[in-house]
């Protein structure tokens, strides 16, 4: 059994290595936990996500095909091992994963890797800078690197706060996701060398492309990013549907530092599926970078 499992990581990465490009994707699994729901008509506590919604998420992760996710909202380590072997089950092996937890957090960070991870380290008790008291990024950042044609390739994981909030004073939390930005934005400076490190940061970061947030990310002096745009069939670049005001937003990110040698062979896009709500109430993005070798 052991001998089948080598075999087959060693099939999965023969099988990247032989291809000239790499689809990175991040999905927010919307409540890959237990929690107390209403559902089929009845109220149950405590109760897993629904086998359709599962389902639902596995076929959406089959279809992007990617090579790397960084997943949102998985809350244990069990939840993410049951996913890992159900895709495995479908024919999808993702036989590395990184799971950042912290006691107390019921929806947390994740990645799944068909590459070997050559470094994890999942951040947590991050102090907010500018922050009140004992603030925190209130999900922790989760880091793993992988190597692709021989360049090393750091991606970091993160969910900035929700626009739910009882604070009177930041009524959709806006200040606090740009503190939890600065600080994301300082941890990444130091663990890239002061930038010079080529990096990936990817997720949900709850708030818009014209935010202050994506501003302080794109166009900070000190690591300024690059969005890579991600778009649908159709054109469209929304990320998630908020049913209760109708309000369809883009929320959901995948980010090269401006040293990136994949960065001129990136594309962006998201699945365009009219069904794309039974799994998630967001829409997975994921982005394709061609080698500099494919590229000459």
């Amino acid at each position: 059994m052991h001998m089948i499992k080598i075999l087959l990581i060693f099939f999965f990465i023969s099988k990247l290595f032989a291809g000239n490009s790499l689809k990175i994707a991040s999905y927010n699994t919307y409540n890959y936990l237990s929690m107390n729901r209403y559902y089929d008509g009845k109220y149950r506590p405590n109760y897993p996500k629904p086998e359709k919604e599962k389902k639902s998420l596995r076929d959406y992760i089959k279809k992007i095909d990617a090579d790397v996710l960084g997943l949102q909202e998985i809350g244990s380590k069990g939840h993410l091992n049951e996913l890992q072997l159900d895709l495995s089950a479908s024919d999808q092996n993702y036989p590395y994963q990184a799971f950042s937890y912290e006691s107390g957090r019921d929806r947390n960070l994740a990645f799944l890797s068909r590459l070997p991870l050559q470094q994890v380290k999942a951040h947590e008790n991050l102090r907010l800078i500018d922050g009140y008291g004992k603030q925190e990024v209130l999900r922790g950042v989760l880091e793993i690197e992988i190597k692709y044609k021989a360049l090393p390739i750091k991606i970091f994981n993160i969910h900035l706060k929700s626009r739910h909030t009882s604070d009177s004073r930041d009524p959709e939390s806006n200040k606090y996701r740009l503190k939890e930005a600065k600080t994301v934005l300082d941890l990444i400076y130091k663990r890239t060398d002061s930038g010079k490190r080529p990096y990936i940061l990817l997720g949900d970061l709850n708030d818009f492309p014209q935010s202050e947030t994506l501003r302080l990310l794109t166009q900070n002096k000190k690591s300024p990013m690059t969005q890579i745009i991600c778009i649908d069939s159709k054109g469209e670049s929304w990320t998630h549907y908020y049913r209760k005001k109708n309000r369809y937003s883009t929320l959901d990110y995948i980010l090269f530092s401006k040293n990136h040698p994949f960065l001129e062979n990136a594309s962006g896009q998201i699945l365009r599926d009219r069904y794309y709500y039974k799994a998630s109430d967001h829409r997975p993005i994921f982005v394709e970078m061609e080698s500099m070798k494919a590229s000459k």
